[in-house]
C-alpha cells in the first residue's frame, strides 16, 4: 500500500499549479498580481489533497477536473483578461506537462502521479527549488509569446483612465518595452506629453511641458500633495542613453484592443515617440 504524505502532495501540486498558471500568464502576455498566482496555486493544492480522501467518484471525473481547471483560471485571472483564451492556454500547457510525465514514466518507470494528481516523495526543498527555477525559465522563454496570436500588429489602440479622465491612445507595440514598477511588479507603458496631459488634472499638467531628459526628480516634489501618491519615479536604461528617471502615474483603468486589462502605470516620455507618429509605447 502506497503511503502518501499530505504535505508533500500539496507542496508538489501547488508548485506545479504555480508553474502552470505563471506559464499561462507569460504565454498570454497577461500581468496579474503575484498574490493571485499564489492563490490559484493554493486552490489547486487543496483540490489535490481532497482527491486522496474517500470522496464521491464524481469528484474525480474528467468533466469535474476540467471544471476545476477553469475555476483555477477564473480565480487567478478574474477580470484581467478574457477567460476563454486563458483557459485554452492553461489546458495546452497542462497537457504538455502531463505528456512529459507519461514520457518519463515510459522511459524510466518513475511515476510522477498518484490518483490523478502529481506525487512523488522528495524533500520539500527540492520541490520549491524546482518551482523557482521553472518560474524563472518559463518567464524568460515564453513571456508574451501567445498574446496576439500568430498575426502580430504594430500598433494598438488602448483606452486609458486616470484621475477620473478617459482617453484613447494609439500606441506602438514594442517588444523592448518591458518596463515594470520595481515595487509592485506592475507593467509600465510610455506616453508622450500631449497624450499624458489629457489624463492629468489641470494642476499637474505643468510636468508635461516642463519635463526634460534629466529633470524628473526635480519635478516630482512640485506635484501637489493631493495627487502625489499617484506618482512615482521609475529608473530606466535604454540603448544609446545613460539612463535616468521617468515620471510615471498610476492608471485607474486601461483596456487593450483585445479586451485585456492593462493593470499598471503610464510613464511620461520627454521625447516624441517615433518622431511624433505614435502617442506612446506598450509592450507585447
Amino acid at each position: 500500500m502506497e503511503v502518501i504524505y499530505l504535505d508533500v502532495l500539496m507542496a508538489l501540486n501547488g508548485a506545479v499549479d504555480l508553474m502552470l498558471l505563471t506559464l499561462t500568464a507569460q504565454l498570454a502576455g497577461v500581468h496579474v498580481p503575484r498574490v493571485r498566482l499564489v492563490l490559484g496555486a493554493l486552490a489547486g493544492a487543496l483540490y489535490a489533497a481532497l482527491t486522496v480522501f474517500p470522496v464521491p467518484p464524481v469528484l474525480n471525473a474528467l468533466p469535474v477536473r476540467f471544471g476545476v481547471g477553469f475555476g483555477l483560471v477564473a480565480l487567478t485571472f478574474g477580470r484581467y483578461a478574457p477567460l476563454g483564451r486563458l483557459y485554452a492556454v492553461f489546458l495546452t500547457v497542462s497537457c504538455a506537462l502531463a505528456g512529459m510525465a507519461v514520457a518519463l514514466y515510459l522511459a524510466t518507470g518513475v511515476s510522477l502521479g498518484s490518483g490523478g494528481v502529481y506525487y512523488f516523495n522528495v524533500p520539500l526543498r527540492v520541490v520549491f527549488a524546482a518551482a523557482a527555477i521553472a518560474y524563472v525559465v518559463t518567464g524568460m522563454l515564453f513571456r508574451g509569446s501567445a498574446k496576439h496570436g500568430t498575426v502580430h500588429r504594430t500598433t494598438e489602440e488602448v483606452t486609458l483612465t486616470a484621475f477620473g479622465r478617459t482617453t484613447r491612445c494609439m500606441l506602438l507595440l514594442d517588444s523592448g518595452c518591458d518596463l515594470t514598477d520595481p515595487v509592485s511588479g506592475r507593467p509600465v507603458l510610455v506616453l508622450e506629453r500631449s497624450a499624458a496631459a489629457r489624463l492629468l488634472p489641470p494642476d499637474v499638467r505643468f510636468v508635461c511641458t516642463a519635463l526634460s531628459g534629466q529633470n524628473a526628480a526635480s519635478l516630482f516634489p512640485k506635484i501637489p500633495a493631493s495627487h502625489c501618491a499617484s506618482f512615482r519615479l521609475l529608473p530606466f536604461q535604454a540603448v544609446g542613453t545613460e539612463g535616468g528617471l521617468l515620471l510615471m502615474f498610476r492608471l485607474e483603468y486601461a483596456v487593450r484592443a483585445d479586451g485585456t486589462r492593462f493593470d499598471g502605470y503610464a510613464a511620461i516620455s520627454p521625447q516624441k515617440i517615433a518622431g511624433g507618429r505614435y502617442e506612446g509605447l506598450i509592450g507585447l
